[in-house]
C-alpha cells in the first residue's frame, strides 16, 4: 500500500490568520508606498523573504507602561482593521472592503477617488473544494507553502504596481468602506454568515446614518484596474483589485525602498501592463524591445515567489 508523503494542511485558524495577516500587510505597504505616514509609523519586516512594512505608530516601553502613540492618524486606521474589519471577517459577514484614497479633504463633499484598493472576501463551502493537483496528476490538500505562495504573489504584483505610481497630492484623505453578506442566495456553495440588520463593527456606522459621508464614487479621471492576485485555503478565498488613475512614475525617479529590492526589468514591464491594462506579450515585446523569452522569464519573476535566506 502506498504511504502518502505527510504535508502541513491549512486549519480553519491557520486560514483565518493569513488572511487577516494579507489584508494587514498589503494596507500596510498601501500606505508605506503610497507615503500616507511618516516613516517612523513603519517597522520593517521579513515576510516570506520580502522585507515589508508594517504599520506600527506606536512606541513599546516598558513592561507595565502604556504604549506610546506618536500618529493618532495611523493608530486608528491600524484599530479599524483590527478591531473592526476583523471582526467582520471572523464573524464571516464581511463581504467586501474598499480602502479609497480621495483629494480635497477641505472640503469632502466635492472630493473625488484618487485610487481605490478592493477586496473581496468569500468562504468555500469545505465539502466542495477543488484540491490542488501536484505534477504527478495526483490530488492533494492545500498546504501552507501553497497558501504562502499565493500570498507572496499578491504581495509582489501590489508592491510592483505602487512603484509604478506618480505621487499623491499632498491634501489627501482616506475612508474604508465595508460591504457585507446580507442575501442567503449570494454562492451557492458559500459559508457565509447573514448580517444581522443591527450589526455594526466597532469604528463603523452605517452610511444611512453616517456621522462622516464618504466622498463621491467619480474618480478624477477614468481608472486603470488591476487584479493584483487571490488567496484560498479550505476555509476562506480573497481577492484583490487595485483602481488607479495617476500613471506612471518618471524613470528618472530615484528608487524608493522597494524599487531597489525589485529587478527594473520587472518594474519596466508592471508599468506596461498597468498603462495599457492588459499583458499582451506580442505588444510588449515591440513596446519595450524585449524579446518574447526575456517577456516571460519577467512575467515568471512576478508569479514566483522570491528566495529565502
Amino acid at each position: 500500500m502506498q504511504t502518502r508523503e505527510a504535508v502541513e494542511t491549512v486549519s480553519q485558524q491557520q486560514s483565518l490568520a493569513v488572511v487577516k495577516n494579507m489584508v494587514r500587510t498589503s494596507i500596510s505597504e498601501i500606505c508605506y508606498l503610497r507615503n500616507l505616514f511618516n516613516e517612523d509609523c513603519f517597522s520593517q519586516k521579513n515576510y516570506a523573504g520580502i522585507m515589508i512594512n508594517a504599520l506600527h505608530p506606536v512606541t513599546n516601553g516598558k513592561e507595565g507602561d502604556q504604549p506610546q502613540i506618536h500618529n493618532q492618524e495611523a493608530w486608528q486606521l491600524t484599530r479599524w482593521l483590527e478591531e473592526g474589519v476583523f471582526d467582520a471577517l471572523e464573524k464571516r459577514y464581511l463581504r467586501g472592503l474598499v480602502f479609497a484614497i480621495y483629494d480635497h479633504p477641505e472640503d469632502k463633499q466635492k472630493s473625488r477617488l484618487l485610487e481605490t484598493y478592493s477586496y473581496a472576501f468569500t468562504y468555500p463551502d469545505t465539502t466542495n473544494i477543488t484540491l490542488e493537483v501536484t505534477q504527478n496528476n495526483d490530488k492533494s490538500v492545500v498546504t501552507t507553502d501553497g497558501v504562502k505562495n499565493q500570498a507572496v504573489i499578491l504581495l509582489r504584483t501590489l508592491i510592483t504596481l505602487c512603484s509604478t505610481l506618480n505621487p499623491l497630492p499632498n491634501e489627501r484623505w482616506v475612508t474604508m468602506q465595508l460591504y457585507y453578506y446580507d442575501d442567503v442566495t449570494v454562492g451557492s456553495h458559500s459559508h457565509h454568515h447573514i448580517k444581522p440588520p443591527d450589526y455594526q463593527p466597532k469604528y463603523f456606522e452605517d452610511t444611512a446614518t453616517a456621522s462622516i459621508t464618504p466622498g463621491s464614487s467619480t474618480f478624477v479621471a477614468d481608472p486603470f484596474v488591476i487584479e493584483t492576485g487571490k488567496l484560498r485555503t479550505p476555509y476562506h478565498a480573497m481577492c484583490m483589485k487595485v483602481r488607479v488613475t495617476e500613471m506612471v512614475k518618471d524613470e528618472s525617479t530615484s528608487g524608493e525602498t522597494h524599487e531597489e529590492q525589485l529587478d527594473q526589468g520587472l518594474v519596466t514591464l508592471m508599468r506596461w501592463i498597468v498603462e495599457h491594462n492588459r499583458i499582451d506579450v506580442d505588444s510588449i515585446t515591440h513596446d519595450l524591445s524585449m524579446k518574447e523569452s526575456e517577456v516571460h522569464s519577467e512575467l515568471k519573476k512576478l508569479r514566483s515567489p522570491p528566495m529565502t535566506a
